[in-house]
């Protein structure tokens, strides 16, 4: 499988917006609202709602009625596999998929799918801006750190008048656009993942096959960051990257790579058992650990499937990564563990120099 063999869309492609809602009262309205609105007229908007408990599937369908296909579902079956479903029930040439927390500008699928024309192939998104700091990126794509983590490329920083389309190792899922063949061929979002790491996971995947991803810059949504999330705990967060990380980098990295990776992994292991330990989240961590092991059949068929069809190399993959941990939340935190991981990373990428 290929993926720079994808062909174009067409002048006017066909376009679904996918939007995931679990809760999402506060901003699910205002969401449908930003697409309707949109100078690009999509030709679906399908609403998964992942059995949520307040009442926003119910205001949303008094509001809009037929103009959104809703599908309800009977139990919260995460991000990744809520998203699947929104693609399997996509019959356009291209799907975004949205945030219920994220709200489009009126030129945003315009620019977007002009950039698609130019990239056919490609895994885009707008530039995501922090709602509540207005004039701050929330994220212009996401780099891959070597222990498996995704950094959020220029979070928090100020956004200036930049309009260029920049290559990224990931597209944040916050607001995601691409051909729909090409996410089918893909296999859609791994539903191993339940929440978080799985749009890092999809370009990775995306990437190894020969695809790429970009920030289209001129365009931009306005993320209530956390708004989706927001009512969940710091627990719940930590368990799922946790868990997450392990299984795509023991899937995505070749058997060689994880050899020569190990004593960073193992450092930052440590490191991640001590930050668990001290915040009463031990049980946790090992939790992910015992996940992991459980899943060792299905990531062991999702690891000979990639590893087996991959068309790029680790090299090339960790050419793009980079060699600091950051987030605009955890700076503080980070800031000690990089005097530790940081030179480290440095030792260890030599390996493939």
């Amino acid at each position: 499988m290929n993926l720079r063999s994808a062909g174009a869309p067409a002048q006017q492609p066909g376009l679904t917006v996918v939007i995931l809602n679990f809760n999402g009262r506060e901003f699910l309205g205002e969401c449908i609202e930003s697409v309707l609105r949109s100078d690009y007229k999509c030709s679906e908007v399908i609403v998964v709602d992942n059995a949520s408990s307040d009442d926003s599937l119910v205001r949303a369908r008094q509001r809009f009625g037929d103009k959104i296909r809703f599908i309800p579902l009977s139990r919260n079956v995460g991000f990744s596999r809520g998203n699947n479903i929104g693609l399997h029930a996509a019959n356009t040439d291209l799907v975004l998929f949205l945030n219920n927390d994220a709200f489009l500008q009126r030129d945003t699928l315009d620019l977007l799918i002009g950039a698609m024309r130019e990239r056919p192939g490609a895994i885009l998104q707008p530039r995501i801006l922090l709602r509540n700091r207005p004039g701050r990126i929330n994220s212009d794509g996401l780099a891959l750190h070597p222990t498996g983590y995704g950094v959020l490329i220029h979070g928090g920083e100020a956004a200036d008048s930049d309009t260029t389309t920049e290559e990224v190792f990931a597209a944040s899922g916050a607001c995601l656009m691409a051909q729909r063949d090409l996410l089918l061929r893909l296999g859609g979002f791994n539903e191993v993942l339940f929440a978080f790491l799985e749009d890092l996971d999809l370009g990775w995947r995306a990437r190894l096959l020969g695809g790429k991803s970009f920030c289209v810059s001129s365009a931009a949504v306005d993320h209530q960051w956390g708004g989706a999330w927001g009512k969940l705990s710091s627990k719940f967060q930590f368990y799922n990257i946790e868990r997450g990380r392990l299984v795509i980098i023991l899937t995505n990295f070749s058997a060689r790579s994880l050899v020569l990776l190990s004593p960073l992994l193992v450092v930052l292991e440590a490191m991640v058992v001590a930050h668990s330990f001290s915040n009463g989240w031990f049980r946790l961590k090992i939790r992910s650990y015992s996940d992991v092991i459980k899943l060792r059949t299905e990531i062991e068929r999702r690891r000979e499937t990639i590893q087996e069809t991959r068309l790029v190399s680790d090299r090339q993959i960790l050419m793009m990564a980079t060699l600091r941990l950051d987030h605009p939340q955890l700076r503080n935190q980070f800031k000690l563990a990089n005097v530790v991981l940081t030179p480290l990373t440095k030792i260890v990428l030599r390996s493939w120099s």
